[in-house]
């Protein structure tokens, strides 16, 4: 680029390191490579600034590129109230905090990624690509809107979205055909942009491992991800089907969902699954692919997830995929039923385990295939395409 130019990168929630950060990170990797410059700006509990550089490149990789473009990182600092601010309005203080950080310092782009269309700040002469999350659908925003009075201000201001244009300088991007058809149902007067996420294909993919008699739940450990469901579902089985078979729990966890850990350690000793199921937060990467490339099945026990990158890992790795009917997993990785199974409540869950576990083989080569259509390459393509036409 002939000048120099500046873009602020928002990274949802540095506590997590989820798909949303990963998607933002990438970005941002790929905007050092045009040469912008680059500040950040994020929530964390848990961290400093001085943690969270370390923290993307542990999860997500290292990048010269973008450590050089990096000027500053922000953490948003909530006081006293900080902890119910994180939970319940982050994203409102991060608008906060972006329109004050654009006035001392002119940016020529901000990338975020948010849940839903909350806020449209007016940064005149910046253009915005918004990465939207889980959607007006999410099943938990519902419970949470019918159930919690916190999310009347969010609902107040979704109505007032709704009778708004969208601004010339905001392009939306949804990461699966599950959230751009939610959203352009709710906003039809919007037009959403779709780019699969970037996912480390390459890094799982199945290279004549032997398949040993195992079937994983690959996913953080939190009570959002439902990992219980998979060890009900387990227990459930008749110990004489579950003999030669092994049965994985795997997965990061946070110091704040440590308690939910620590009740599927207890679920697991009250059902009396020790012998045949473990759950593990303490795999390195390469023992994680090891376990992926040697398992046959893996269960995805969240309901309504925006896309999804685990499922496309255990794809890569050959696994077969067995996945609640909602959310991308559902709609884009598996295409209702093409690539992979889908459970819509317990009992079917445990039948479609069984299922598999009497036939025990993965269609390895079809689902190889299937997982190079998320491949993080297709990702830098389409959204160095993007850039591209918001410079212009």
């Amino acid at each position: 680029m002939s000048e120099e130019k500046d873009a602020l990168l928002i990274l949802p929630d540095m506590d997590i390191c989820g798909g949303g950060e990963k998607v933002s990170y990438e970005a941002g990797k790929i905007l050092a490579e045009k040469g912008y410059n680059i500040d950040i700006l994020t929530n964390s509990v848990e961290s400093d600034e001085t943690e969270i550089l370390p923290k993307l490149e542990e999860a997500y990789g290292t990048s010269e590129n973008f450590r050089d473009a990096l000027r500053e990182i922000r953490i948003i600092d909530h006081g006293l109230v900080k902890k119910f601010v994180r939970y319940r309005y982050k994203e409102s203080y991060q608008w906060l905090k972006a329109s004050k950080m654009h006035g001392e310092n002119f940016y020529d782009l901000i990338v975020t990624h948010y849940s839903n269309i909350h806020f449209m700040p007016e940064f005149d002469g910046t253009q915005v690509i918004y990465f939207l999350g889980p959607g007006p659908k999410h099943t938990s925003m519902k419970i949470r809107a019918a159930l919690s009075i916190y999310m009347v201000p969010y609902n107040l201001l979704n109505m007032r979205t709704r009778k708004r244009r969208q601004p010339r300088n905001y392009t939306f991007v949804c990461v699966s055909e599950y959230t751009k058809d939610n959203f352009s149902e709710k906003f039809p007067d919007f037009k959403f942009e779709k780019i699969y996420p970037p996912i480390d294909t390459d890094e799982f993919r199945y290279s004549g491992e032997e398949k040993e008699k195992k079937i994983v739940n690959f996913s953080r450990i939190s009570p959002d991800k439902r990992n219980h469901k998979f060890i009900e579902a387990v227990s459930r089985i008749p110990e004489e089907r579950r003999e030669g078979w092994k049965f994985r729990v795997i997965g990061k966890l946070r110091e704040s969902e440590r308690s939910y850990f620590e009740k599927l350690k207890s679920m697991r000793q009250d059902l009396g699954l020790e012998n045949c199921l473990e759950i593990r937060t303490d795999l390195d990467f390469d023992e994680l692919k090891t376990e992926l490339k040697t398992s046959r099945l893996y269960i995805h026990t969240a309901i309504n997830e925006t896309m999804g990158i685990t499922p496309v890992e255990a794809l890569a790795a050959g696994n077969d995929i067995l996945v609640h009917k909602s959310g991308g997993p559902w709609v884009d990785i598996a295409d209702q039923g093409e690539y992979g199974e889908g459970w819509s409540d317990e009992e079917e869950l445990v039948k479609k385990m069984k299922d598999f576990m009497k036939n025990g083989e993965p269609e390895v080569e079809r689902n190889v295939k299937r997982a190079r259509k998320f491949d993080r390459d297709r990702f830098r393509e389409s959204f160095s395409e993007l850039i591209s036409e918001v410079e212009r």
